[in-house]
């Protein structure tokens, strides 16, 4: 299928239909030739109400960086429209076209790929690096709603995501511990000390 290839090809011009035309069943990824038809892609409730991250791209080869957690999406909006977006790795991410000017980017694997944003004769407007990563703000924000009192420090470190501060309790160590572990399995380097 075209969407697990390394590099996928999208062609905005097979996007041409009005916006509710995607949400009705418009394929998340065209070939060049004809594809498999995939079902549609029903975007999550956190990106329907989301304000765009807005890239601004200026003629050339500017670089922009994006860092989607895994799982999680993004709609991306270019400040001047597009033809083509070329994923680098499909595994990575997945990126669906929403108009000339404006994409939706899901983390699938947590990896870094890139993205390449071309005109209708190939002129490269811009190189965009993808990072997708452990959901850190999701896991700050849990732990601050079970343990509004603790001051936990939550960093990645390569494949493994870092904890490090002062907790009051033992039973509150063992917790964010365990909850740290749902975000990033087997992944997680406790350097958490008791307090006193």
């Amino acid at each position: 299928p075209a969407a697990n290839s390394m590099t996928t090809l999208f062609r905005l011009g097979r996007f041409a239909a009005p916006f509710f035309v995607l949400a009705m069943g418009l394929p998340a990824a065209a070939a060049p030739h004809a594809a498999p038809v995939r079902p549609a892609m029903v975007l999550p409730p956190d990106v329907s109400g989301a304000t765009p991250i807005v890239i601004n791209i200026s003629p050339g080869h500017s670089t922009s960086r994006i860092v989607v957690p895994i799982d999680k999406s993004r709609i991306v909006h270019f400040d001047q429209p597009f033809s083509r977006v070329h994923v680098g790795s499909g595994d990575i991410a997945e990126v669906v076209p929403l108009s000339p000017s404006t994409i939706y980017l899901l983390g699938k694997k947590r990896g870094s790929t890139n993205l390449t944003i071309t005109t209708a004769n190939n002129a490269i407007v811009a190189v965009v690096d993808v990072v997708v990563t452990y959901d850190l703000d999701g896991l700050r924000q849990h732990l601050s709603d079970l343990l509004p009192t603790e001051s936990v420090e939550i960093q990645p470190a390569g494949d493994a995501l870092v904890l490090s501060g002062h907790v009051s309790s033992a039973d509150h160590l063992r917790t964010i511990s365990a909850i740290a572990e749902r975000y990033a399995p087997g992944a997680v380097t406790n350097l958490m000390t008791l307090s006193g």
